[in-house]
């Protein structure tokens, strides 16, 4: 069993290919499923509901979400409401290259129905 803080803290550490969406999520993949714990758990575009499809699943409640290149702001802050409203999902985690005003890697708040949501800046890892 992972906590969502160490899945952001893990996610923080990797290096991942930023030219798009689909390479930026197949590096995470590789990565994930070479350091998750024995046991849990990793499905790539899980469904939660119709038209609802986040990028990974993590232990059956752990959500992550990538993003990457010009994704407005609001539209992704959206997404991940919709996302928090789940039953299932007990955190989510927003890694992404989009600038998103949390300063700290990674950044902690709640969201919708008081879930936590981390917020981890993948550029830094490049620095």
């Amino acid at each position: 069993m992972i906590t969502a803080q160490s899945l952001a803290a893990l996610l923080g550490e990797g290096r991942f290919d930023l030219s798009s969406e689909a390479a930026c999520q197949a590096g995470i993949e590789t990565f994930l499923a070479a350091r998750l714990p024995m046991g849990c758990g990793l499905a790539r575009e899980h469904v939660l509901g119709p038209n609802e499809r986040p990028d990974f699943m993590v232990d059956g409640r752990l959500l992550v979400e990538v993003k990457v290149h010009g994704a407005p702001r609001r539209a992704i802050e959206r997404q991940l409401m919709r996302y928090a409203d789940y039953r299932d999902v007990e955190a989510l985690i927003l890694a992404t290259n989009v600038s998103m005003r949390m300063h700290r890697a990674p950044a902690f708040r709640l969201i919708g129905p008081g879930k936590p949501l981390f917020y981890v800046p993948l550029g830094r890892a490049w620095m």
